[in-house]
């Protein structure tokens, strides 16, 4: 009787440390096995979560067109990535613009039909005599999959994007309010070769639309095409529209 309550009393000294001294501490105390099994249960369960998460993931991404991503638009297919594009292009006075980020970031399948993005702020530089170079907005969006097919079950896919912007830019570079962009996302593939396009309109935050040209030529709204992206609405700043009101005064 002796021995066991020595034995006993051991046992709790190693668990308040957390000491295992001796091989055999598993036999020697009987509660230590059971004591470890809700900690390895707990680590199954975080694998399976994330086994779960990825496989989801793969089950999505196979419901839907297996197209290359557009470079210069935003893709309707639902992924998991981390995507970082770098522009350059030729600006006035022989200099070159550069753009680090692309409004990409981190892509992540949240359910079997929606994805949600947190961008990375897109670094803005001009050289080598151009302005002071700084970082854009924050990017975020979220994808709901509206209806979707495979090559093989009619290829073609419809998306709805809700895009925003937080105001975290420099001044130069920055809206200077927040802005959300709805957008619709269409494709349709033929065998290799496939057409995506999107649709949408900026809405800044507490702006009120303004459709209407001035004498200037300055729109309050246009319509832009390019090759990828498709016609884009787009909304002028209240701050831009007040210089635009200046600006029509003078011309008049």
């Amino acid at each position: 009787m002796t021995a066991r309550r020595k034995r006993e009393s051991t046992c709790a000294d190693q668990r308040k440390s957390g000491r295992d001294e001796s091989p055999g501490a598993v036999q020697d105390c009987p509660d230590k096995g059971t004591a470890r099994v809700p900690i390895e249960k707990e680590k199954g369960t975080n694998r399976n979560l994330f086994r779960a998460w990825l496989d989801l993931g793969e089950r999505v991404q196979a419901r839907q067109p297996d197209w290359l991503s557009p470079l210069a638009t935003t893709s309707g297919r639902l992924k998991q990535e981390f995507r970082y594009d770098i522009w350059d292009q030729p600006a006035g006075g022989g200099n070159t613009s550069y753009q680090f980020g692309g409004n990409k970031g981190l892509e992540f399948i949240a359910s079997s039909r929606i994805q949600i993005l947190i961008g990375v702020p897109t670094y803005l530089l001009v050289s080598p005599s151009g302005p002071p170079a700084g970082f854009g907005d924050l990017p975020l969006m979220l994808k709901f999959r509206i209806s979707s097919a495979e090559r093989t079950e009619g290829n073609y896919l419809a998306t709805f994007l809700l895009a925003a912007t937080a105001p975290t830019g420099s001044h130069r570079y920055g809206a200077g309010e927040a802005v959300v962009t709805p957008t619709m996302a269409l494709g349709k593939g033929w065998r290799r070769f496939d057409v995506q396009s999107t649709l949408g309109v900026n809405l800044p935050a507490g702006d009120r639309p303004r459709w209407e040209d001035n004498c200037c030529g300055t729109r309050h709204s246009n319509i832009s095409w390019d090759g990828n992206s498709g016609p884009n609405w787009k909304r002028t700043p209240r701050s831009t529209q007040r210089g635009n009101m200046r600006a029509r005064r003078n011309c008049s």
